[in-house]
């Protein structure tokens, strides 16, 4: 229902050696803070690959976390729409 479900997925291999692929077709009537299309990890901010609205915006914005901590992000200004 794009609020309180999610899939689980089975254990993965984090090298990423045979690269990574992931679709979503997505449906805002609302920007709530940082709503992930998708956060692949180790749990709440370990070792993560975040693809999100940026904040409460319209911006799209691809995270990668090292434990908790930040190592890239890639951001895509006003590529969200509300619908």
């Amino acid at each position: 229902n794009g609020t309180s479900q999610y899939v689980q997925l089975p254990s993965l291999d984090f090298t990423f050696a045979n690269g990574f692929s992931a679709e979503a077709l997505v449906y805002y009537t609302s920007f709530q803070q940082f709503s992930r299309i998708f956060d692949i990890g180790n749990g709440q901010q370990s070792d993560n690959l975040v693809l999100a609205n940026d904040g409460t915006t319209g911006n799209l914005v691809f995270l990668s976390l090292t434990g908790n901590q930040q190592q890239g992000a890639i951001s895509a200004p006003g590529k969200l729409a509300l619908n």
